[in-house]
């Protein structure tokens, strides 16, 4: 599970797509992910975050939410 994560923030592609074979390659265009033509790609430091988040277990994703939403009211 984890692989196909850090595939998918690699690739830039859809986790079903990637995983099963269903559904879009790629995801609409992200507000902050810059277009190369080549398709979408998010920003270095949101691949990193979200790689970080992906190897924390539940209960440690549950509690950074939590203080990343404090951070954001």
């Amino acid at each position: 599970m984890r692989n196909l994560i850090r595939l998918v923030l690699l690739l830039g592609v859809d986790f079903e797509w990637l995983s099963t074979g269903c559904g879009e390659m790629r995801h609409p265009p992200h507000p902050v992910a810059e277009s190369g033509g080549a398709g979408w790609v998010l920003p270095e430091d949101e691949r990193d975050l979200l790689a970080c988040y992906a190897s924390l277990k539940a209960l440690q994703r549950e509690t950074l939410l939590a203080f990343l939403r404090t951070l954001t009211t």
